[in-house]
């Protein structure tokens, strides 16, 4: 399985280029039984700190579904996402990150 690349802002300012972090095991959420019973779908914008060791640190909404439940369980899945780490280009070594991410809730 290949990993994902995403998007990042290094948590430090920093001159030598980054590697971006890459999703390593995405866990897709849980679809609420109450949105999905009401046919409420939405994207939940998500910031994503990710730690040294892949680990996501904080994860919080940006920008929200307009649904609590699904806001919600996309934060609760994210926290259980793994990544490779972002790293510094020159050194290889790893180095916290904050990368913004959607999660897309859809009815099929």
């Amino acid at each position: 399985r290949q990993s994902e690349r995403v998007g990042q802002v290094p948590s430090a300012n920093r001159k030598g280029k980054v590697l971006p972090p890459q999703i390593l095991n995405k866990i897709d959420p849980a679809y609420p039984e109450q949105a999905r019973q009401q046919g409420v779908e939405g994207t939940v914008k998500i910031k994503i700190e990710v730690l040294e060791d892949g680990s996501p640190g904080s994860v919080s909404v940006v920008t929200s579904s307009g649904n609590e439940l699904l806001d919600a369980a996309a934060v609760q899945a994210v926290q259980r996402w793994r990544f490779i780490p972002a790293k510094d280009d020159q050194s290889g070594v790893p180095i916290r990150c904050t990368t913004y991410l959607p999660v897309v809730f859809r009815l099929k």
